[in-house]
């Protein structure tokens, strides 16, 4: 059996490796960042979100508001303007359409 993704076959084993490891990293991030933010005693939630198709800033603003947020705190890869423009910013997308104040940080 193959998964089809977007017009690209991957072997059914070989996509289901890359969704383990996919899944193994974001449990290390959410161990990560979750000690960090008891450590600081912040209460926040680790969640990972699986878009319908749409784009990921209109998933992650619905998600904003469906969950009643009080601020998204976002990260920024500090893309020029051009490639920005082409690529998408979730980060741009939530500073102007989000419902709740968006904090973007920029890893130095």
């Amino acid at each position: 059996m193959n998964v089809v993704l977007e017009e690209a076959v991957f072997p059914k084993e070989e996509f289901q490796r890359a969704v383990q490891k996919c899944k193994s990293k974001m449990e290390e991030m959410k161990a990560k960042y979750l000690s960090k933010a008891k450590a600081m005693q912040v209460n926040c939630q680790f969640r990972v979100l699986v878009g319908d198709g749409g784009s990921p800033g209109e998933t992650l603003a619905s998600f904003l508001e469906s969950e009643n947020a009080d601020l998204v705190i976002v990260g920024s890869r500090g893309m020029g303007k051009i490639r920005r423009t082409v690529l998408g910013s979730v980060s741009d997308f939530l500073v102007h359409h989000a419902k709740v104040p968006v904090v973007v940080f920029r890893e130095e």
